[in-house]
């Protein structure tokens, strides 16, 4: 009886849907015939959707050139420096004064460092817009470094290598001061472990008017001291002050107490 009650509630028959036979819906609607565009109008759409791809192409392509351009507006040239680093190194620095410590190095080894720059800096217009200095385990060996000079131009990539070997402590620790104009920089730093240095040997001896002049290849950063004899059959050797530290791939010194016949040889302290 409850189940006759729910059926005949007024508001469940109002709110309930009568379903159609099939054959009525379709009679009640009837599709629509396709609609047919004049040649004219079908004409003038195709002209409209070509000039529409026509535009697209050429936005897509100037939009590829663009982005073509802003890659290489500061792509720096490494063509002068051999076997370059990655491009992010030259278009990247870390600048202000600085101090790198490369650890647990065997302090028997000698190491290669080389020095990564490029001058991208919108402040650096010229020669001397920027110098600072390097130094390698205390020892200066670059003093007012000019990027922009030694590279001959903004956007252009250099390297500086140095010959050099832990302290004690098996470190190797590299500085970068501020000089007389901006800030230091630096793009990137290599550091590998190199063969023994060969023993130092005088290239070239000059004598003029009493004094001698004593040239031999160097290796940057090394420490080297003269010494002499006048007698091969003399124990000891008599140094010639000061000791010369290399700051290129030479070195000279002159010797004007140089009397008669004597005999030099070289040493390399560090």
């Amino acid at each position: 009886m409850a189940r006759d009650a729910r059926r005949a509630h007024p508001h469940r028959q109002r709110g309930r849907h009568q379903s159609l036979p099939r054959r009525q819906r379709k009679q009640q609607h009837p599709r629509r015939a396709p609609h047919r565009l004049r040649p004219q109008l079908r004409h003038q759409l195709r002209r409209q959707r070509s000039r529409h791809i026509r535009r697209r192409r050429l936005l897509e392509r100037q939009h590829q050139y663009l982005l073509r351009h802003q890659r290489n507006r500061h792509r720096p040239n490494t063509s002068a420096v051999s076997n370059p680093a990655p491009q992010a190194v030259y278009q990247t620095e870390r600048w202000g004064s600085s101090t790198y410590t490369f650890p647990n190095l065997m302090p028997v080894t000698n190491y290669t460092l080389r020095l990564h720059f490029a001058e991208i800096s919108p402040s650096v217009t010229t020669n001397g817009n920027r110098l600072f200095n390097i130094s390698i385990n205390g020892t200066q060996v670059l003093t007012n470094f000019d990027i922009f000079a030694a590279a001959g131009g903004k956007f252009r990539a250099i390297t500086r290598q140095f010959v050099t070997y832990p302290d004690n402590s098996g470190q190797i620790f590299i500085q970068f001061t501020k000089g007389p104009s901006n800030e230091a920089k630096v793009g990137g730093i290599e550091l590998f472990a190199t063969p023994p240095l060969p023993p130092p040997r005088i290239s070239a001896a000059i004598s003029t008017n009493g004094a001698v002049t004593l040239t031999w290849p160097t290796y940057p950063g090394k420490t080297y001291r003269v010494q002499f004899k006048n007698a091969l059959a003399d124990t000891n050797w008599n140094t010639l002050n000061p000791d010369v530290t290399a700051v290129s791939e030479s070195a000279s010194k002159s010797d004007a107490s140089a009397v008669g016949q004597r005999f030099y040889r070289l040493l390399v302290l560090n």
